[in-house]
């Protein structure tokens, strides 16, 4: 459990840093920004610190890959239809069928 603190009327969210075990404050909201953005941060021995997971710049660049992926298919998708629809055109209707 994460302890907040009040400090002349300002929340701090108190951390530990993983490497030395110094624990350091630093105001809430932008602990709550480091988590949500996944952005680094420093303890005050100037070891760097992270919250893990998936930044939004990786789910950004992921978006815009399944996006890409997607009108490429779209594209290949509109390109058989148009030689479909020429095929049709073009068929020779069959005769002598009984």
């Amino acid at each position: 459990m994460k302890t907040r603190v009040i400090v002349n009327g300002r929340e701090f969210q108190v951390n530990e840093c993983y490497k030395c075990g110094v624990e350091f404050a630093m105001p809430v909201v932008l602990d709550e920004t480091c988590q949500r953005d996944k952005q680094e941060f420093f303890c005050p021995n100037g070891h760097t610190q992270a919250y893990p997971g998936v930044s939004l710049c990786d789910t950004l660049a992921r978006v815009r890959r399944d996006l890409t992926a997607a009108g490429a298919g779209w594209n290949r998708a509109e390109g058989k239809v148009i030689r479909l629809r020429k095929a049709l055109k073009h068929r020779k209707p069959k005769t002598g069928r009984k």
